[in-house]
Protein backbone atom coordinates (compact mmCIF):
# COMPACT_ATOMS: atom_id res chain seq x y z
CA UNK A 1 0.00 0.00 0.00
CA UNK A 2 1.25 3.31 -0.40
CA UNK A 3 0.20 7.07 0.00
CA UNK A 4 -0.54 9.44 -1.30
CA UNK A 5 1.67 12.26 -0.10
CA UNK A 6 1.70 15.87 -2.24
CA UNK A 7 -0.06 17.19 -4.98
CA UNK A 8 0.19 20.91 -7.38
CA UNK A 9 -1.09 20.94 -10.79
CA UNK A 10 1.58 19.42 -12.94
CA UNK A 11 3.44 17.91 -10.11
CA UNK A 12 2.69 14.67 -8.12
CA UNK A 13 4.79 12.91 -4.86
CA UNK A 14 3.74 9.73 -4.13
CA UNK A 15 5.18 7.40 -1.33
CA UNK A 16 5.33 3.76 -1.95
CA UNK A 17 6.29 1.99 1.22
CA UNK A 18 6.57 -1.09 -0.44
CA UNK A 19 9.16 0.12 -2.61
CA UNK A 20 11.15 1.84 0.46
CA UNK A 21 14.73 0.74 -0.33
CA UNK A 22 14.43 -0.92 -3.89
CA UNK A 23 15.36 0.87 -5.99
CA UNK A 24 15.45 -1.29 -8.48
CA UNK A 25 11.59 -1.55 -8.64
CA UNK A 26 11.59 2.23 -8.44
CA UNK A 27 13.62 2.20 -11.43
CA UNK A 28 11.44 -0.10 -13.43
CA UNK A 29 8.23 2.24 -12.34
CA UNK A 30 10.30 5.15 -13.57
CA UNK A 31 11.02 3.85 -16.61
CA UNK A 32 7.24 2.21 -17.59
CA UNK A 33 5.63 6.16 -16.10
CA UNK A 34 7.72 7.60 -18.99
CA UNK A 35 5.56 6.16 -21.26
CA UNK A 36 2.58 7.89 -19.58
CA UNK A 37 1.68 10.59 -21.76
CA UNK A 38 1.89 14.04 -20.48
CA UNK A 39 4.61 12.47 -17.89
CA UNK A 40 7.42 15.22 -18.30
CA UNK A 41 9.73 14.52 -15.50
CA UNK A 42 10.49 11.54 -12.86
CA UNK A 43 12.69 11.41 -9.29
CA UNK A 44 12.87 8.62 -7.36
CA UNK A 45 14.16 8.25 -3.73
CA UNK A 46 15.10 4.53 -2.92
CA UNK A 47 15.73 5.92 0.86
CA UNK A 48 11.68 6.96 1.33
CA UNK A 49 10.06 4.65 -1.76
CA UNK A 50 8.85 8.05 -3.01
CA UNK A 51 7.91 8.75 -6.57
CA UNK A 52 7.85 12.76 -7.90
CA UNK A 53 6.55 12.94 -11.22
CA UNK A 54 6.33 16.24 -12.99
CA UNK A 55 3.53 16.14 -15.41
CA UNK A 56 2.15 18.29 -18.55
CA UNK A 57 -1.45 19.56 -16.50
CA UNK A 58 -3.33 19.69 -20.23
CA UNK A 59 -2.22 16.28 -21.17
CA UNK A 60 -3.09 14.27 -18.15
CA UNK A 61 -3.60 14.37 -14.44
CA UNK A 62 -3.33 13.45 -11.47
CA UNK A 63 -6.11 10.80 -11.43
CA UNK A 64 -4.70 9.02 -14.33
CA UNK A 65 -0.93 9.11 -12.87
CA UNK A 66 -2.27 7.26 -9.64
CA UNK A 67 -3.94 4.68 -11.66
CA UNK A 68 -0.92 3.94 -13.94
CA UNK A 69 1.22 3.92 -10.73
CA UNK A 70 -1.32 1.63 -9.26
CA UNK A 71 -1.29 -0.73 -12.20
CA UNK A 72 2.63 -1.00 -12.10
CA UNK A 73 2.34 -1.99 -8.07
CA UNK A 74 2.67 1.18 -6.30
CA UNK A 75 -1.32 1.77 -5.28
CA UNK A 76 -1.87 4.96 -4.04
CA UNK A 77 -4.23 5.76 -1.78
CA UNK A 78 -5.37 9.95 -1.98
CA UNK A 79 -6.16 10.84 1.39
CA UNK A 80 -8.35 14.30 1.39
CA UNK A 81 -6.99 16.75 3.91
CA UNK A 82 -9.20 16.56 7.37
CA UNK A 83 -9.99 20.50 7.22
CA UNK A 84 -13.74 21.85 7.36
CA UNK A 85 -13.04 25.24 6.25
CA UNK A 86 -10.51 28.09 5.73
CA UNK A 87 -7.12 27.33 7.18
CA UNK A 88 -6.38 29.84 10.62
CA UNK A 89 -3.40 31.18 11.72
CA UNK A 90 -2.67 32.60 14.81
CA UNK A 91 -1.28 36.75 14.98
CA UNK A 92 -0.67 37.54 18.27
CA UNK A 93 -2.62 35.91 20.44
CA UNK A 94 -5.89 36.59 17.86
CA UNK A 95 -6.86 33.84 15.36
CA UNK A 96 -7.60 35.38 12.09
CA UNK A 97 -8.21 33.53 8.97
CA UNK A 98 -5.27 33.81 6.57
CA UNK A 99 -7.31 34.84 3.43
CA UNK A 100 -9.11 37.52 4.88
CA UNK A 101 -5.78 39.01 6.21
CA UNK A 102 -4.34 38.91 2.82
CA UNK A 103 -6.80 40.25 1.33
CA UNK A 104 -6.79 42.81 3.35
CA UNK A 105 -3.27 43.76 3.05
CA UNK A 106 -3.64 43.32 -1.02
CA UNK A 107 -6.95 45.81 -0.84
CA UNK A 108 -4.80 48.31 0.82
CA UNK A 109 -1.66 48.27 -1.11
CA UNK A 110 -3.85 48.73 -4.29
CA UNK A 111 -5.61 51.44 -2.76
CA UNK A 112 -2.83 53.36 -1.41
CA UNK A 113 -0.83 52.51 -4.62
CA UNK A 114 -3.71 53.57 -6.90
CA UNK A 115 -4.60 56.54 -4.28
CA UNK A 116 -0.61 57.68 -4.76
CA UNK A 117 -0.27 57.38 -8.17
CA UNK A 118 -3.75 59.43 -8.85
CA UNK A 119 -5.84 60.68 -6.83
CA UNK A 120 -2.72 62.86 -4.52
CA UNK A 121 -1.03 64.60 -7.74
CA UNK A 122 -4.23 65.66 -8.46
CA UNK A 123 -5.25 67.06 -4.87
CA UNK A 124 -1.77 68.64 -4.91
CA UNK A 125 -2.35 70.15 -8.60
CA UNK A 126 -5.41 71.47 -6.72
CA UNK A 127 -4.19 73.18 -3.76
CA UNK A 128 -1.05 74.65 -6.00
CA UNK A 129 -4.00 76.43 -8.01
CA UNK A 130 -6.24 77.46 -4.63
CA UNK A 131 -3.01 79.06 -3.40
CA UNK A 132 -2.74 81.09 -6.95
CA UNK A 133 -6.09 82.28 -7.29
CA UNK A 134 -5.96 84.34 -3.96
Amino acid sequence: MSQYVHHVPGRLRVRCKTMRADAAKLREIALAMEDVPGVRSIRTNPQSGSIILGYDGEITDRDTLLAALDGLGCSAEYKTPNRTGPRTVNFGGSSKLIGETVTRTLVSAVVGTVVKSTVEPKVLTLLKLSRIAR
